[in-house]
This record gives structure tokens, sequence and C-alpha cells, in this order.
């Protein structure tokens, strides 16, 4: 399962990438592509992650910036839609998918392929996005890493590196994860998320029955 160096930002659902012409000097535009060769990724995926990580930590009225611009919900929603849903237990996996199962069988091989062609590479040829993938991926238990569905959860890691999302966060949001699926097997439909404020762990809303987990 070889990994594609990225290249432009991929399109976004109601979002088309705007064209700007800006001018650096030379040592930030040096910085620019040293970013961007660590990263493995285009001077424009460089640029887009510099600014998403600036947003996160330059506060505008009491919040980060980046909260004006995209919904606080939406990268750890990437991660809640790496769970199972109804349709994905039932009936092929009989209501269960932990690693006694097809599901979770050949979830531990892809992730461990995954981990595998990282590792055949010299460590001092990983790139940022190497060293993420294997930090979260590494650090999970197997019963952790069949709560997600493998590529799901890959581009949830992806999308939140893009963002400069710390590893260490990702972890956590991955146990909130983890922890709700032990507990309910999977999403139920009207599922929502969110928290009280920024320093708040998510957590989840089930409309149908209004309990909250």
């Amino acid at each position: 399962m070889s990994q594609k160096k990225l290249g432009r930002p991929k399109a976004y659902p109601g979002e088309t990438p705007t064209r700007m012409t800006v001018s650096l000097r030379p040592r930030y535009k040096k910085a620019i592509e040293m970013l961007a060769q660590d990263r493995g990724t285009s001077l424009n995926e460089a640029v887009e992650f510099c600014i998403a990580y600036t947003s996160a930590n330059v506060i505008f009225d009491g919040k980060p910036l980046i909260y004006f611009i995209r919904p606080d919900v939406e990268p750890f929603n990437f991660f809640v839609q790496s769970l199972p849903t109804f349709f994905d237990i039932s009936p092929e996996f009989d209501g269960e998918y932990r690693s006694n199962t097809g599901w979770g069988i050949d979830n531990i091989k892809l992730y461990d392929e995954y981990l595998s062609e990282i590792q055949s590479k010299p460590k001092s040829l990983w790139t940022s996005l190497d060293r993420t993938m294997h930090d979260v991926i590494s650090s999970k238990t197997t019963d952790v890493l069949n709560c997600f569905r493998f590529r799901d959860l890959i581009n949830a890691i992806l999308e939140c590196w893009k963002e400069g999302i710390s590893a260490e966060i990702m972890k956590e949001w991955m146990d909130i994860c983890a922890e709700y699926i032990a507990a309910n097997k999977y999403v139920p439909s009207g599922t929502l998320i969110g928290r009280q404020s920024p320093d708040q762990p998510y957590a989840f809303i089930n409309l149908d029955d209004d309990s909250q987990n």
C-alpha cells in the first residue's frame, strides 16, 4: 500500500480553491520550501498548513481564529466518521466488529501493512506525516484500532495533520471514540457531537433518546 506524495490541496465540498499572488522575503520562501520537503507536500499544502496552524494559535475575541472559519467539531468529526454505523455491523458482522471477527482481522492486517511500509524506510527519510501516522497508530491497542474503519481513520489522521493538530490530541480523540463504541457498538443515526468550550472534551449526543455519552 504505497503512500503517494501529496500535491495540490484536495477539493472539499462547498469550497473552491482561490488563487492568490503574494510576495515573500527569501528567508520565508526558504522556510516554506523546507517545510514542504519535510512534510512531503507541495508548496501549496505547506502554505495551507502554515495558515491553519497559525489560525489555531492566534486568538480573536477570546477564541482561536480558526473557529471563525470552520466548525469547532470538524477535525474531531473526521474520527467520528471513521466509526461503524448500524450498516457496518449488521447483518454481515452480526453486531460484532472486534478482533475475533473478519472485520478485526482485516483491519489489523491493513494497519500492520501500513506501519510496515513506513518502517521499511530509514527514519531519517520519514516525512512529518510518516512520523505522525506511526506515532498515532502504533500507540493504540487492537481493540481501539478495530473501532475504526481503516481507510477512514487514515484520512482522519491525514486531515488533522494538515491542520497541525498534534498526535497527542488525535490519540485522545480516538480514545473518546473507542469508549463510545465499546458502550454503544455503533453510531446511531441522529447522533451529534459537541463540547461546551475548547478546553472541554467532545461528547456524543443521541437525539433519539436525549442521552449524552
